[in-house]
């Protein structure tokens, strides 16, 4: 009688954990199911959803209301990849206005293939989220527009690659020009476009860094907790409840950057000068030429009258409003040669909106400042024959 009565308990309670399973398994098929409608059709950007859609008209012309929500959607409801030594790496993505392929690199109008062709010359383009071009499409980046004037300039067959990546700052972008040269991809050209984020940075750490540090040093608990966190069920309670789960990486889930006093922004423009020296350092045993352009921003000689999105400040990046003036000061005492441009001031006296949200050029923006930089190359025959390695 025992043995049957422990029987029909172990089957009530086989059944009921089998059914507890089933059931857990079908509410997080669920909410996966609905995460990825509300994605794919209903997730507003940031930029829409802080600004309305009147401030949106301005920067987009000639777009319908559909077309700017999908572009703004592909942009903003995205997230990264894992990536050894920076941390992260824009995952590959399909969409109508944005592309990222596999190898890291954002596409281009007329995209060259992968791997470059040695007989063509061939430009790698590093940078963060402006560079990348968040907020526009594929061919209305600085590298596409790059792209395009060089070839029509030089009669050159020129190829382009846009690793710009969001949140990028001058110390990742020399490890990924790092392992792309390891990996066996030498460009003529290495160009970065920095200056944003190395202000927002000033602690010089990457964007994940807490949230890594808490995961390996925080053992199984924290482990557990990351694992939880990404449950489908987990993150859809938590975007009803009015939480940041369901927020894709690449807009705010991830660590806020220190706040930057003084010395810290003079580290962060130290810094910066010691990236290029290294940058050039490694580049030159491999014979290839580099470029340096100090980006514009809007927080630097830009009147904010014509800025939509300048309403308030600019939060995390407000750093590069004293750290310009800073880096002005530092490269007046000590000029940066022939490889670097400063092109902070190419906004100056500009009455019109230059900026799709509060810091992210408009493809016009753009398109200006690739060409600016492509002169200037072309003035400095910064894209001549590679030169021979040492």
């Amino acid at each position: 009688m025992k043995v049957s009565r422990l029987t029909d308990a172990y089957t009530v309670l086989a059944l009921r954990l089998v059914n507890t399973l089933l059931l857990f398994v079908l509410l997080n098929g669920i909410a996966w199911a609905a995460l990825a409608l509300h994605k794919r059709f209903f997730a507003a950007s940031p930029v829409a959803a802080k600004y309305g859609q009147d401030a949106l008209k301005l920067v987009y012309p000639g777009m319908t209301p559909v077309q700017v929500e999908q572009l703004q959607r592909e942009n903003w409801t995205r997230s990264f990849a894992y990536e050894p030594f920076t941390q992260f790496t824009e995952a590959p993505f399909t969409g109508t206005y944005v592309n990222v392929l596999p190898p890291g690199f954002r596409k281009i109008a007329d995209q060259a293939p992968w791997p470059p062709d040695p007989k063509r010359p061939t430009v790698f383009v590093f940078g963060g989220s402006t560079t990348f071009g968040y907020g526009v499409a594929d061919e209305q980046t600085i590298p596409s527009h790059l792209q395009q004037h060089l070839r029509a300039r030089l009669g050159r067959d020129v190829a382009v690659y846009n690793f710009g990546r969001g949140f990028y700052f001058s110390t990742q972008e020399r490890i990924l020009f790092e392992q792309l040269l390891v990996a066996g991809w030498v460009p003529d050209l290495a160009l970065f476009i920095d200056g944003l984020n190395d202000f927002y940075h000033a602690d010089g750490n990457p964007r994940l860094t807490r949230r890594l540090s808490e995961f390996v040093g925080g053992g199984d608990g924290a482990a557990r907790r990351g694992v939880l966190d990404k449950l489908p069920i987990v993150r859809l309670v938590a975007m009803v409840a009015g939480g940041k789960a369901a927020t894709p990486v690449s807009s705010t889930q991830a660590d806020a950057p220190a706040s930057a006093d003084a010395a810290l922004l003079a580290q962060a423009a130290q810094r910066y000068l010691q990236n290029r020296k290294m940058i050039e350092a490694v580049a030159g045993a491999y014979g290839v030429a580099v470029a340096f352009v100090w980006q514009p921003v809007p927080t630097f000689n830009y009147d904010l009258a014509h800025h939509p999105f300048a309403a308030g400040n600019f939060g995390a990046h407000e750093p590069s409003r004293r750290g310009y003036p800073l880096m002005q000061d530092l490269l007046a005492r000590h000029p940066p040669g022939d490889n670097f441009l400063w092109a902070a001031d190419l906004q100056a006296g500009v009455a019109r909106p230059l900026y799709v949200d509060s810091v992210h050029y408009s493809g016009e923006f753009s398109k200006q400042i690739a060409e600016y930089i492509g002169d200037w190359l072309i003035a400095r025959n910064l894209l001549a024959v590679r030169r021979t390695v040492p």
